[in-house]
């Protein structure tokens, strides 16, 4: 599969966060803008389960995320618990 083709749950997962964090700004311009971005990216979601950055998980490891990952990483067929509320570092 071509990395890009792969990338493209990756970018759907960070930019639905993305947006989720643009949604607490006073100006719903970008919070808009990122979910029209992520409804691209959804057409084309891939079903292949991926990691968001370490394929060497352990088997324990990936059925600890497939039952305790939030809805968004569900959602992208990725194996993580990385939730928007995890940033509190993002500055909007």
């Amino acid at each position: 599969m071509r990395r890009g083709l792969k990338n493209r749950n990756l970018l759907g997962f960070v930019v639905t966060l993305a947006s989720q964090l643009a949604s607490k700004s006073t100006d719903p311009r970008p919070s808009r803008k990122l979910k029209e971005y992520a409804a691209v990216l959804d057409r084309s979601r891939l079903v292949k389960e991926d990691t968001l950055c370490h394929d060497s998980l352990t088997e324990a490891e990936r059925k600890w995320l497939r039952v305790n990952r939030p809805p968004e990483a569900e959602h992208w067929n990725l194996l993580t618990d990385l939730k928007a509320e995890n940033l509190p570092h993002a500055a909007l």
